[in-house]
């Protein structure tokens, strides 16, 4: 976590962070679904399969009830995918996808 809090802190200019959410998934066929919440936010992942690049998923990020993006992206060991969400209160929603 602490080579991504650099990466982070260097694309964003933030110094502080806080983990609202958190899921693991262990893919086994590249195309399993799950959901990650906190209070307020909840990202759908759709996993579509393995492609030459990494994995392809669609993404659906969800305030309560309302939906706030729906994105296709590619995921990769090699690059992990960070969104810019909405501001909540004095921060700003960053959702973060990693390969391990």
């Amino acid at each position: 976590m602490h080579q991504l809090r650099e990466t982070l802190q260097r694309t964003f200019g933030y110094n502080e962070f806080e983990v609202i959410g958190q899921s693991r998934k262990v893919l086994q066929t590249g195309e399993e679904n799950w959901l990650a919440s906190s209070k307020h936010f909840s990202l759908h992942v759709d996993a579509r399969g393995p492609s030459r690049d990494g994995y392809r998923l669609r993404l659906q990020l969800f305030q309560d009830r309302q939906v706030l993006l729906e994105t296709d992206a590619t995921l990769s060991k090699s690059s992990p995918l960070v969104i810019k969400g909405p501001q909540i209160g004095a921060g700003q929603l960053l959702l973060l996808l990693v390969v391990q």
